[in-house]
């Protein structure tokens, strides 16, 4: 009997020990998420955002290759393209990658965005960026063996870059609607000049001996 009790003091103390490690883990690694955010979340052109996330994976674990990849993302000319951004064996052009990117790459890739939620690769993990609509805008993929503990940081901080970029595009629009409204109030601050000239041009040709009055009133009054 006393054998036996002391086997379920040893079994205990272990599961202690390593709830306690798991807890440290978790610990430590929300602390590196917290001190990625403010990064992150920095207004920023996209592109230097994506870096950022991916500097923040080497904090989160011991992986040199990885990559960030965005879908459907508005250009210029009103077409839809991809921003691609990787470390390690995938600091390449996106060209570059898309036409090295195997089957199972692709498959990992569609099989995360249709189920949403991480995929478990042969060398490494893929983690769908789903936003607050809950729709998919592209996928994070960290290379290496990632243990349990480890896939849940990932899928937190998935949620914080998730944010961070569509942020960024939302910044982005703004400030293409804001442009968009100043050109037009200056066409109409343009067009409003020109009606007025119009007019006092019309008055002087209809009336010599007042000709020119509205101008020397407009002088006097900005004076």
């Amino acid at each position: 009997d006393r054998f036996d009790q002391l086997l379920l003091l040893i079994e205990s103390g272990i599961k202690s020990i390593k709830q306690m490690r798991t807890i440290t883990k978790y610990k430590d690694g929300l602390n590196n998420i917290l001190q990625t955010v403010p990064e992150i979340y920095q207004l920023q052109p996209i592109e230097k955002i994506l870096e950022e996330i991916l500097t923040g994976v080497l904090r989160h674990s011991v992986s040199k290759s990885s990559f960030v990849l965005i879908d459907n993302v508005d250009s210029n000319d009103g077409e839809k393209k991809s921003i691609f951004k990787g470390t390690g064996e995938f600091d390449v052009s996106i060209k570059q990658f898309m036409s090295d990117l195997g089957v199972g790459f692709l498959e990992g890739i569609g099989y995360a965005r249709t189920k949403k939620k991480a995929v478990n690769l042969i060398k490494g993990t893929i983690f769908p960026l789903i936003d607050e609509h809950n729709n998919v805008i592209g996928v994070i993929y960290v290379q290496g063996q990632l243990d349990e503990e480890t896939v849940r940081l990932f899928e937190i901080y998935s949620t914080q870059a998730t944010s961070a970029i569509s942020n960024a595009f939302l910044h982005s629009v703004i400030s293409i609607k804001n442009e968009e409204l100043s050109k037009t109030y200056e066409e109409l601050k343009t067009r409003y000049v020109d009606t007025i000239e119009a007019l006092r041009l019309a008055v002087d040709a209809k009336d010599v001996y007042t000709r020119g009055h509205s101008r020397r009133v407009a002088y006097q009054a900005v004076k």
